[in-house]
């Protein structure tokens, strides 16, 4: 690698850490972002694996719901952060293979600490330190099969706009940014 590719590859984790950071870290109203990706790497990714992440956090209660699509695997895992940056605890992780789905490919699981009193469905806890919930799916054959959709959405605030972003969060948010780039810049 000569200095261009470094600094390309150092772009790609400052633009997706700082995507990350402003349009898909609300855990009011959690979004998947797809990453890393063929442009942005973080190291040890599998080529043959997709990845989704959402921010959340562990006091909520979220509702995913999608279609099981003809990937051969995803696993669900529920995280403390980015294991690249040290926060590399992982809570649960379950497979498709371990999930109910309805006939139609369908599917409903429902995140929280607790399991809802009388909901019978397939239901992953969430730890308090919970800060993101990550999907990987394998592939064998990427052009014949196709991939599963995933929707988050926070219990209780359904429909929700997402929280605005003010000068102070802005602001947070940027100086987090900076910590996790600064963070990936000693890694490499």
């Amino acid at each position: 690698l000569d200095r261009a590719d470094g600094f390309r590859y150092l772009a790609g984790l400052a633009n997706a850490a700082i995507r990350f950071s402003i349009d898909h870290a609300d855990p009011v109203v959690p979004r998947f972002f797809r990453s890393p990706d063929s442009r942005t790497q973080w190291g040890g990714e599998n080529a043959d694996n997709q990845y989704l992440l959402a921010g959340v956090c562990g006091d909520g209660a979220y509702r995913m719901t999608g279609t099981r699509g003809t990937a051969f695997e995803f696993l669900i895992e529920v995280k403390e952060g980015f294991m690249q940056l040290g926060d590399d605890r992982i809570f649960s992780t379950v497979a498709a293979s371990d999930l109910a789905f309805e006939k139609d490919g369908s599917f409903e699981i429902v995140f929280s600490a607790l399991r809802p009193n009388g909901y019978t469905g397939n239901w992953i806890p969430l730890h308090a330190d919970t800060k993101l919930i990550v999907i990987r799916q394998y592939f064998l054959d990427w052009e014949n099969e196709i991939p599963a959709t995933f929707y988050l959405e926070r219990i209780g605030s359904e429909g929700a706009a997402p929280t605005p972003l003010t000068a102070s969060s802005r602001c947070s948010t940027s100086a987090a940014t900076v910590d996790e780039v600064l963070g990936l810049v000693r890694l490499a």
